[in-house]
């Protein structure tokens, strides 16, 4: 095949098109190229062309590494050259660097492609086919699940119990784990731990750390044949931060080890020491260290000296630098060490003696034998120049005078040289010249050698290491000499009952043979004298025989016992006899069916005895089975023929007795039937006890089930039982004592005692329709299950409790009216019959009613006007009734007297407006009247002139007579009302245009001032975006318009309520007495000063006699308290809510002086009343504290408080709950006792109310599982988070939105940005804008570190004083 003809594009002109079209290209591909072949042919004698093309390949993943393919050319007019292309999905890629004749294709993995190549001579360029390969998917082990990932661990600090992190997880072949370490938040590429293969693992808290720990878990799976047998899943991370042990106080050095420079060898040693101290507590330790250079680090630890002190050595010379290192340790710190400036310490050497001279050696001596007197070896020595000689004798082995063993005590001149034996040995002394305050010199002396003779006979012995009987036929001798001999051959050993074969010569001293027994018995191994020579020609002494056992034969036994059968001896013994002696023999070879053997005893070795205990009733079974024991030889035994068997009873048989008569009973006679456990034998009627009665007719068929007949003596409690030992069974065992059958003998009828009824209406004697009427009544004994109880006519079920019986009905429509009749039968469980009860015992009874009442309104007249602002009201209805009276949907109640009549008289007085007076009744058995009466009446106001009470109102100052001003009372109290003319007003915004300030002043000195718009005026005022402020001598009340939130308000009252028709008023007004005496007390309990005396603030709507509240506000709302002249602004701290419990709490207030009188602002979401009170606090522990002025501050606002009365504790970390309830307090929100936000904040909790009410202002979130976890410590970042959330209130429509990007800007300048989480960035760069927060440095955030108690109170003061609230 010539293969086609392209250009040098690699044919990449076939992008996109289909495998379709690319064949057609393929194919007109090859025509041209025949042609063109064809054509030039006339001048190219061999054109270029593919000889071989590369083949089509399909193959398994895994089984090859890869695949290759193949192309030959030919022809051409040059050297070839190659480029491989591959093709996927219609388009085709260049394969760089693949320019050789062959491919090799990766198929580790499934895929399909095609290949081809370009073949080039240099002037042309032809392709080969398209070469597809297939490597088809085999079927793998599944990728296991993991059902449970590992916790993270992040509150931890250095010491911690060691956490373990765990995972479960599933496969369908065997799990098995590899945990990694990671530096980051990432599952892969961490550092695997070697070892740390289980599903779980303990991680160090040693050492501070910061880390990420996954497991990889692998499934390996075998059925997986021809596919891969495992597969792997990574777990998530868990997070594990050990935090570091803060810092033990450092401990100071006041005294410097010295130097000492001067010191010769052998000087006594110089004793450095160093005075250390610490402030702050800890206990002091100390380790020295040599260095060879002046430098106080990296020198040697010295071991063992950890004192204050040192003694130098000065044995030898030396040059060298110590010094101390001063340790710190405190419990729960981390230790802190300084180190000590170096002493030097030099040692200089000493000169060396004068060299001693030998004048005359030791001499040898070579012919000495055993037992000869011992040579002296001496040695005479001199020195020139003084000093003292001394001597130290060696041996050696070789001829020299080194490297010999010293002889301990041999310190003369001459040495007697051992001839105990023989030996073959060189002897040496070293002479040694010693003068004071020098080195020592020696010389050592010349060898002399001492030869000794042996001329002792050799011993021998024979041993097998066979120590008792065998049953080897055949065993291993080893024949000892006690040294070297010649001449001993194998026909040297005699061997009776056996052979030797396998004679061999270990070495001169050692022999070994192998010996066989002839036949069982004693095999005897001898070695006779004379027949070995050692190296001296003394030949040996005979060896003592070596005699071993040949057995082959088990050893027999034969089981014996006296046990009767059956028995009840709960041990008995068993003989065991053997024909010989058992080897290692115990009660565990014993073979015990339902029992266990012990105290195994033998008097000759031979035959033993073993105590046999039962485990349980049932047969017993005690033998001996086969290869359990052996002889001496190691031959087992044969099982015991017989046996030893017995059924064990150990059970005494027990008894019951029943009776099928009723209890109690009224019978003269009855039957009895006593069952026993067993059959037993021996029992009499006359065994039976029984009291108040007799025993007669005793009868078995079985001597099992027995009956009897008992005739009561009278009346009261008959006892039957049968005593133990009354019977026996077939072991001997006694019967137990029964358990008594009782029961009693009762002919007297019943009778019954405080018969009563009652009803459950509220009065107890009168019932209507839907009341339970329920009759009790008691006994003079026990009655039958089920007294037949009527109420009504009606059977009604009975239950008794603790003597008293019940029994209840419930009254319908179609029961009588009047008394509910009763009737009671019963009888005692006895079958007496008591006599019927048809009433109560102590006159109680139970009227039914069920007609309902109907009320009459008999004044005012219906559409009545009146300018009675408190009109009666009365009317006639049932006597008795209660009567239900509302003013439009205003209840009240009144109470009709004994004839029926009713009056009432509104508490308050009505405004003007229509009214509809409506009446219902309850009579006294509960009955509703279904008739409502109705009555619509109008209250109204006489008008006065104008005149006289118009007054100025403010427009952005301007005054304007657009008031009216009217004075009366309220609640008992003066009150003085300003309205506002709509229509003047409307006409007066409208020349003001937007952001108008509309205020009300009062001059007048009434208890309660009252600002009266109406909904509409409010709506116009929203819609200019204006302001209503209304200002007293001592008080002003500003609140944007908005704050109404009219929409909201009118909605309440019905959506086509007229805006004009709903009354605004803005009420400011002096304290009640209650409130005062409140405020008194508050101030008493809590320490404080009340500067200024309380205002309250109020906001209502009024409709149609309807009143509403408006209580909080979506944003602050201004109020400022004059403060009496003469106030030291430095003793005012802040303003207080005054909550109705009398409870006081902090709201954000500031101080401002204008024209030298100082007015307190106060900046609240609810309305309430408020004073001003002067709270001095500060805490003994924050004395030099970084924070101490904001948490003083925080403090005397009642912001913060301490953890007693004297201490903050700044720096312990707060707990999310501790936060919550601060940051509640310091934006002055009244507490929410709303419940179930979380599932772990319980109401019984402290910061419950605290954290519902951070919840229900978006301050705060809990976590995926639906907790809030209040104990967990609190991260900045999470502090951080929920004080932006804060700033959304603080600053209102002020607060601005921090972008993502400008956030990444401003948090670009922290080298730990990257820690804060994404959720958290945005949130602390507004944070850091704001000005509220700053970092831990100027370069760090710790956005993982836990906030502490004193950084919370300056992040709060901050939050604050930002928003110009404080």
């Amino acid at each position: 095949m010539r293969g086609r003809k392209v250009d040098g594009s690699g044919f990449s002109d076939k992008r996109g098109l289909s495998q379709r079209v690319f064949a057609a290209l393929l194919i007109l591909a090859m025509i041209a190229g025949g042609a063109l072949s064809a054509m030039g042919s006339a001048y190219a004698a061999s054109p270029l062309e593919i000889t071989a093309e590369p083949l089509d390949i399909v193959i398994n993943e895994g089984v090859a590494a890869t695949q290759t393919f193949t192309v030959e050319a030919g022809g051409g007019g040059g050297p070839f050259s190659y480029q491989w292309y591959r093709t996927s999905g219609g388009s085709t890629y260049l394969l760089s660097g693949k320019t050789d004749p062959s491919l090799d294709v990766p198929t580790w993995s499934p895929f399909e492609s095609d290949y081809y190549v370009n073949v080039s001579d240099g002037t042309d360029t032809v392709m080969s086919r398209l070469a597809h390969l297939t490597v088809n998917a085999l079927p793998n082990a599944p990728e296991p699940s993991i059902a449970t990932q590992p916790a993270s661990a992040t509150g931890l600090t250095v010491g911690d119990a060691a956490p373990t992190l765990s995972v479960a997880a599933t496969g369908s072949g065997t799990l098995s784990y590899q945990w990694y370490r990671n530096t980051t938040d990432d599952n892969t590429s961490g550092f695997m731990l070697n070892g740390q293969t289980g599903a779980s693992i303990t991680v160090s808290t040693g050492a501070e750390m910061d880390s990420y720990y996954y497991v990889v878990v692998t499934n390996t799976d075998s059925s997986f044949a021809v596919g891969k047998q495992t597969a792997s899943i990574r777990s998530a991370t868990a997070h594990v931060k050990v935090n570091a042990l803060p810092d033990a106080p450092a401990p100071s050095i006041d005294t410097q080890p010295l130097s000492y420079t001067d010191l010769s060898e052998g000087d006594d040693s110089p004793t450095l020491s160093v005075a250390a101290s610490v402030t702050g507590g800890g206990t002091l330790s100390y380790q020295w260290y040599r260095n060879t250079s002046d430098s106080n680090a990296g020198g040697f630890m010295l071991t063992g000296q950890t004192q204050d002190t040192y003694s130098v050595p000065t044995g030898s010379a030396q040059d060298s630098y110590y010094y101390v290192i001063v340790t710190n340790t405190v419990d729960g710190n981390q230790p802190t060490s300084i180190s000590s400036a170096t002493a030097h310490v030099k040692v200089n050497a000493l000169p060396s003696a004068p060299a001693p001279t030998i004048d005359t050696q030791p001499l040898s001596h070579t012919d000495l034998s055993e037992g000869d007197d011992s040579p002296t070896l001496s040695v005479e020595a001199s020195v020139t120049g003084g000093g003292t000689l001394s001597y130290q004798w060696y041996r050696n082995t070789t001829d020299s005078n080194a490297g010999g063993f010293m002889l301990t005590g041999q310190t003369q001149d001459t040495y007697l040289a051992p001839t105990g034996g023989a030996h073959d040995s060189y002897y040496y002394v070293v002479v040694t010249n010693t003068v004071p305050g020098q080195h020592p010199a020696s010389v050592r002396s010349n060898t002399a050698r001492v030869v000794v003779q042996d001329v002792t006979s050799p011993t021998v012995s024979i041993s097998s290491g066979i120590n008792r009987p065998t049953a080897q036929a055949a065993f291993g001798i080893t024949i000892t000499f006690s040294e070297p001999v010649l001449g001993f051959t194998d026909a040297d050993v005699t061997v009776a009952n056996g052979s030797l074969d396998h004679f061999e010569e270990v070495s001169s001293l050692v022999y070994t043979a192998d010996i066989t027994a002839t036949a069982e018995g004693p095999v005897t191994i001898e070695v006779a004298g004379g027949v070995a020579m050692d190296n001296y020609g003394n030949f040996n002494a005979a060896a003592t025989p070596h005699v071993v056992t040949y057995d082959t034969t088990g050893p027999t036994v034969s089981l014996s016992s006296s046990v009767a059968n059956p028995t009840n001896q709960s041990s008995f013994v068993v003989t065991l006899a053997f024909n010989e002696p058992p080897f290692d023999f115990s009660t565990t070879d014993i073979t015990v069916t339902n029992g266990s053997a012990s105290q195994l005893q033998s008097a000759d070795g031979t035959t033993y005895t073993a105590v046999i205990r039962p485990a349980a009733d049932g047969p017993v079974t005690v033998g001996l089975d086969a290869n359990v024991v052996t002889d001496a030889a190691g031959n087992a035994n044969t099982a015991a023929p017989t046996s030893v068997s017995t059924v064990y009873d150990g059970t005494p048989p027990t008894a019951s007795i029943a009776s099928t008569a009723a209890n109690p009973t009224n019978q003269s006679a009855f039957d009895v039937t006593i069952t026993f456990s067993e059959a037993v034998t021996g029992f009499a009627v006359g065994d039976l006890a029984v009291t108040n009665g007799t025993a007669s007719n005793l009868s078995t068929s079985d001597n099992i089930v027995y009956t009897a007949v008992i005739t009561p003596a009278a009346d009261g409690s008959v006892v039957v039982t049968l005593p133990s030992g009354s019977a026996a069974d077939a072991a001997g065992n006694g019967n137990v004592a029964s358990t008594p059958y009782s029961t009693v003998y009762d002919t007297m009828a019943p009778e019954l005692t405080e018969v009563r009824i009652v009803s459950d209406n509220a009065t107890p004697s009168l019932a209507k329709v839907g009341d339970t009427v329920t009759v009790t009544f008691s006994a003079s004994e026990r009655l039958a299950a089920s007294p037949a109880v009527t109420i009504a006519g009606h059977a009604s079920a009975t239950t008794e409790a603790g003597g008293t019986y019940t029994a209840v009905y419930t009254m319908t429509d179609s029961d009588a009216e009047g008394a509910v009749p009763l009737q009671i039968a019963f009888s005692d469980p006895a079958g007496n019959a008591g006599v019927t009860v048809v009433q109560t015992t102590d006159a109680s009874a139970v009227v039914f009613d069920k007609t309902p009442p109907v009320p009459v309104i008999a004044s005012p007249i219906d559409d009545a006007r009146l300018t009675d602002k408190q009109p009666t009201i009365e009317g006639t209805v049932e006597p008795g009734s209660t009567v239900k009276i509302a003013i439009n949907g205003e209840a009240s109640e009144a109470q009709a007297d004994s004839d029926g009549k009713w009056a009432f008289k509104p508490a308050a007085a009505l405004i003007d407006g229509a009214y509809t007076i409506t009446v219902d009744a309850i009579d006294p058995a509960g009955n509703h009247s279904e008739v409502q009466a109705e009555r619509s009446i109008t209250i109204y106001t006489e008008q006065v002139s104008a005149s006289d009470n118009t007054v100025d109102l403010l427009i952005n100052g301007s005054p304007s007579k657009i008031g009216k001003l009217t004075g009366g009372q309220k609640d008992g109290r003066s009150a003085t009302t300003l309205a506002v003319d709509e229509r003047e007003l409307e006409k007066l915004l409208a020349e003001a245009g937007p952001g108008a300030v509309l205020t009300l002043p009062f001059t007048a000195n009434s208890d309660i001032l009252i600002g009266q718009l109406n909904a509409q005026m409010i709506k116009s005022l929203e819609q200019m975006n204006a302001v209503v402020a209304l200002k007293t001598k001592q008080a002003t009340y500003t609140l944007s318009a908005k704050q109404f939130n009219v929409e909201a308000l009118s909605n309440k009252f019905g959506s086509s309520v007229n805006l004009r028709d709903i009354a605004i008023l803005i009420e400011i007004a002096a304290p009640s007495a209650e409130m005062t005496k409140l405020l008194t007390h508050a101030a008493d309990q809590g320490s404080f000063t009340v500067v200024a005396s309380p205002v309250s603030f109020t906001v209502s709507a009024v409709y149609a006699g309807t009143s509403t509240e408006i209580t909080t506000f979506s944003a602050y709302v201004e109020r400022t308290i004059a403060l009496p002249a003469g106030t030291d602004p430095d003793k005012v701290t802040t303003g207080v809510v005054i909550e109705p419990d009398g409870t006081l709490r902090h709201v954000p207030t500031r101080v401002e002086v204008v024209d030298g009188s100082y007015t307190a602002h106060i900046s609240s979401l609810t309305n309430s009343t408020y004073a001003i009170v002067w709270h001095p606090l500060e805490f003994a522990d924050m004395n030099g504290h970084w924070a101490k002025k904001s948490v003083d501050n925080m403090g005397s606002r009642m912001v913060i408080n301490g953890i007693d009365n004297d201490r903050f504790s700044p720096d312990t970390e707060i707990t999310r709950a501790e936060f919550a309830a601060i940051i509640v307090r310091g934006l002055g929100i009244g507490l929410n006792q709303d419940q179930g936000a979380f599932s772990d904040v319980q109401s019984a909790d402290w910061y419950s109310a605290a954290v519902q009410t951070a919840y229900a202002y978006q301050l705060i979130n809990g976590f995926e599982d639906g907790t809030f976890r209040p104990n967990d410590k609190l991260t900045r970042e999470q502090a951080i988070a929920i004080l932006a959330k804060a700033m959304t209130i603080t600053n209102g429509s002020a607060a601005t939105a921090v972008t993502e990007a400008a956030a990444e800007g401003t948090l670009n300048s922290y080298k730990d940005a990257d820690e804060a989480a994404p959720w958290a960035r945005r949130g602390i760069a507004s944070s850091i804008q704001a000005g509220v927060i700053l970092g831990r440095s100027a370069s760090s955030l710790a956005p993982k570190a836990n906030i502490t108690r004193a950084e919370v109170a300056v992040i709060v003061e901050r939050l604050l004083k930002q928003a110009g609230l404080i």
